[in-house]
C-alpha cells in the first residue's frame, strides 16, 4: 500500500480553501504527514506589471509577501485544522511548472489541485495548466471537484488485466487506491473493461452463445482481478467486468456507483518522458465528473 507522507496542494483562489483543506484533512488522517499548500504567482500589485516586478527583487518580495498573507488568511478563515500544514507563495510564470519544481524540491509524493469548474458543465474544465501538470508529474496527481467526499466514499480503480505490460502500473494504481480508501474509510471497487464482443462474432452466432461468451469473459476477469488483488495484499474490494468502450463504460459505471474518486494510470508515455498522456486516460479525464487521481 502506497502511503502519502508528503502532500503538495495548489490553491490559486481563496474560495477553494474550505473544500481543499477538508480533503487534505481526510487524506492525512491520523498518520504523520507533511502538507504544503502553495500559490503560484506571476502578477504585480495594482498597476505594477509582471515584467516590471520580474526585474526588481524588492517588488517581487512585496508581491510574494502580500500573496503569502492572503493565502495564510484564507487557510485560517476556512476554520479547518490540518496538522503539519505549511503555506507559501512562489513566483513562476506557469502554475504547473512552479508546482512540479516545488514537488521535486520538497520530495512530495502526491500533488493535490482543485480543478476548474464552470456552471452548467457536467464535467470539469481542464485548463492547460492541468494538462501540463498531468503530463509532466512523476508522482500521483489528484484533481478535486467542488463537492465534498461522503462519509464512506466510493473509490474506483481502473485495472487492465489483459496487457502484461501494465502489470507494474496496475500495482501502482491499486496501491494508491488502497491507501486512499484506508485514509478515507472508503469502499474500494476494481474495474476492468473489455471490448464489445459482438464485433468479434460472426453472423451465425446465436444470442445464447453470445451471452455465454460474455459470461465466460466476465468470470475470467473476476479470477484475474482476484489473483491480482490477493498478490497485492488487498482483500476488501468489489470487482466489476464491464463490456464496452473504455470511456463510455467508465462514465456509466462511475455514475451508477456514484463514485467519489477514480484512480487511473497515465499509461504508455511515448517519446520524451511526460510528453504524452495515454489516449484513454486523456479521454477519461474529459468525461469523468468526480475527483480523479492519475498515477504515472
Amino acid at each position: 500500500m502506497t502511503d502519502f507522507h508528503n502532500i503538495l496542494a495548489v490553491m490559486q483562489e481563496n474560495a477553494e480553501a474550505p473544500r481543499l483543506l477538508n480533503k487534505l484533512h481526510r487524506l492525512a488522517g491520523t498518520q504523520e504527514c507533511d502538507i504544503s499548500v502553495i500559490r503560484v504567482v506571476y502578477e504585480g500589485l495594482a498597476d505594477l506589471q509582471s515584467k516590471r516586478v520580474e526585474v526588481s527583487q524588492d517588488l517581487k518580495e512585496l508581491v510574494l509577501t502580500t500573496c503569502q498573507k492572503e493565502l495564510r488568511d484564507a487557510i485560517e478563515t476556512a476554520g479547518i485544522t490540518v496538522d503539519g500544514l505549511t503555506s507559501a507563495a512562489m513566483w513562476n510564470p506557469k502554475v504547473w511548472e512552479g508546482t512540479i519544481h516545488t514537488a521535486a524540491n520538497i520530495g512530495a509524493d502526491l500533488i493535490v489541485k482543485t480543478a476548474e469548474s464552470e456552471p452548467g458543465l457536467a464535467t470539469p474544465l481542464r485548463t492547460p495548466d492541468d494538462w501540463n501538470l498531468l503530463r509532466h508529474a512523476e508522482i500521483p496527481v489528484l484533481l478535486t471537484q467542488p463537492r465534498a467526499w461522503l462519509t464512506t466514499p466510493t473509490v474506483v480503480a481502473a485495472i487492465d488485466v489483459y496487457d502484461p505490460a501494465h502489470e507494474d502500473l496496475n500495482a501502482r494504481i491499486l496501491a494508491a487506491a488502497q491507501h486512499v480508501c484506508h485514509q478515507l474509510d472508503g469502499e474500494l471497487h476494481l474495474v476492468s473493461i473489455f471490448p464489445v464482443l459482438s464485433k468479434w462474432l460472426d453472423e451465425v452466432t446465436t444470442v445464447q452463445s453470445y451471452v455465454q461468451l460474455r459470461k465466460e469473459v466476465e468470470e475470467e476477469i473476476f479470477v484475474e482481478l482476484d489473483n491480482f488483488a490477493k498478490a497485492e495484499g488487498v482483500e476488501q474490494y468489489r470487482p466489476h467486468a464491464v463490456e464496452g468502450d473504455p470511456v463510455d463504460a467508465m462514465r456509466n459505471l462511475t455514475g451508477l456507483l456514484h463514485a467519489d474518486l477514480v484512480v487511473l494510470g497515465t499509461k504508455a508515455r511515448m517519446g520524451i518522458a511526460g510528453a504524452l498522456l495515454g489516449n484513454t486516460a486523456e479521454m477519461l479525464l474529459h468525461a469523468l465528473s468526480c475527483d480523479v487521481m492519475t498515477v504515472p
